[in-house]
Formats: structure tokens, C-alpha cells, sequence
């Protein structure tokens, strides 16, 4: 079942992918029959670019999460100093910023799994340490986003995670 959407004010383009989304599937993603964690995760999205933010942002928030948007290297770590987020989705090119440096900070702050969604995914993978946990090349499959959002999510994959 897809569910039209509105066009979000000033982003026209973002309201023709939105349409796309599956979104039965994507709230039902969650559920605990579904293999997710049936509870609502706090997401932050970190892309300099506002419609790729806000398509991250409705995919997550369908899933029945809840995504607080970052434009910025500055706005993500002022977030993540003041709120505990359950995982962090974030592109790797941030303007004139470079997401190593960000997510050396995030691993500083915080033990959430972190995803990068990005079109430079071979350069963000061929980064130093720290790593994110795992790193998709956009433009990213909303299910497929949720699907490893929701095994990260998981209990055993994030005891899994930090002990490898």
C-alpha cells in the first residue's frame, strides 16, 4: 500500500520520493513480528543536503521511529551532547566537512550503531578508524535502510557490534 504524501514546502522533488516508499511496509517494519524492536528509536540524521535529510528523516519517522534532523557537522554534535540517540544515520560528504571527522567524534559520545548513507561510500570505507558499523550507497533503498537500521537496533547485534 503506498500512501501519497504532500510535497514538503520548498522541496518539490522530496515529495515525489516520498511517494515511492512503501509505507505499510515500513510501519509494520518495526513490529515485533517483523523481526524489529516493536519500540520507537531515537534516530539523528546528519546530511547537508536538505531534501536527502528529510527523505531520511520521513523514511525513519514512517518506520515508526523517531529521526531528529542535522544539517550540520555542528548542529549533530550539539545534539548528540545534549540527547542519548538510539542509533545515528548519517551521509559521509558534509559540505566542506568530511564525515571521519564526525564520526570520531560520535564514537567519543555516544556507543550508537552508526549507518552512512553516501554517495563516496568507497572513500568513507577506505577511512582510518573509527568505522561505522555499516555504510550503504545512496541513493539507499528505504526497506533495506530500515531492515539493517532495525538488526542494529537489536539487542544481540549491538552486543555483537561492540564486541567486535
Amino acid at each position: 500500500m503506498k500512501t501519497p504524501l504532500h510535497t514538503l514546502p520548498g522541496h518539490p522533488s522530496t515529495g515525489k520520493m516520498l511517494e515511492r516508499i512503501d509505507t505499510h511496509r515500513c510501519l509494520t517494519e518495526n513490529s515485533p513480528e517483523r523481526g524489529g524492536t516493536g519500540t520507537v528509536a531515537r534516530i539523528l540524521c546528519v546530511d547537508d543536503e536538505s531534501d536527502a535529510l528529510l527523505l531520511k528523516c520521513a523514511i525513519l519517522d514512517r518506520a515508526g521511529h523517531t529521526a531528529i534532523p542535522a544539517p550540520s557537522v555542528t548542529q549533530a554534535l550539539a545534539h548528540l551532547r545534549t540527547t542519548p540517540f538510539d542509533a545515528i544515520v548519517m551521509d559521509w560528504q558534509l559540505g566542506t566537512e568530511d564525515g571521519h571527522l564526525l564520526l570520531q567524534q560520535i564514537k567519543q559520545l555516544s556507543t550508537a550503531p552508526v549507518i552512512v548513507v553516501s554517495g563516496y561510500v568507497f572513500r568513507a570505507f577506505q577511512s582510518s578508524e573509527p568505522t561505522a558499523d555499516i555504510y550503504l550507497e545512496k541513493p539507499v533503498d528505504p526497506s533495506e535502510l530500515v531492515t539493517i537500521l532495525e538488526t542494529l537496533l537489536r539487542p544481540s547485534a549491538n552486543t555483537a557490534t561492540l564486541a567486535s
